[in-house]
């Protein structure tokens, strides 16, 4: 499910659903960014409570994963609800959603996971690339050529690492 909604969210960040999907439709296409960021940010907290075992380990921190969890699904009701609304969902489930859920691997790290450790190895790029692209969308940090191609990068090297480890 998370790579479903990550690539969803690269095809339509990247222009590729509106060139090949939808070219003639009259429709906006942050909208669906919108709805695929929030999926992917709802599918990335599930699929960090299920890998460290939150339940087990850290039943105080699980609760508060579940509770990103829904908050980020409300992302994916974009369609539904003001684009100024979703927007305020989005940016704040992206910029706070994965400093809270690094910070609380990280805190599993320390405790000695071994689960946390080789996450934080496969998802730190991932996770810097996806806050830095929205911090470019909402026109916080300058527009480079690099900047264009964070996200890709990023996603190219966490699927690398992911299948060395």
């Amino acid at each position: 499910m998370f790579a479903l909604c990550g690539a969803g969210f690269i095809v339509s960040a990247t222009g590729i659903a509106r060139a090949l999907i939808y070219p003639h439709l009259a429709f906006n296409s942050n909208t669906v960014l919108m709805s695929a960021q929030g999926l992917g940010n709802m599918a990335s907290a599930l699929f960090l409570a299920s890998f460290l075992k939150t339940r087990q380990r850290a039943p105080r921190l699980h609760w508060l994963i579940m509770a990103l969890a829904v908050f980020a699904m409300s992302g994916a009701f974009s369609f539904f609800l003001p684009h100024s609304i979703t927007l305020l969902i989005v940016a704040l489930g992206v910029l706070f959603g994965p400093t809270i859920l690094f910070a609380i691997t990280f805190y599993l790290a320390l405790k000695g996971s071994r689960d946390a450790r080789t996450l934080l190895v496969g998802w730190t790029l991932m996770q810097a690339g996806t806050v830095w692209i929205f911090l470019r969308a909402l026109d916080v940090v300058p527009y480079t050529e690099i900047n264009h191609y964070t996200l890709p990068f990023a996603a190219t090297f966490t699927a690398l690492l992911s299948v060395g480890l």
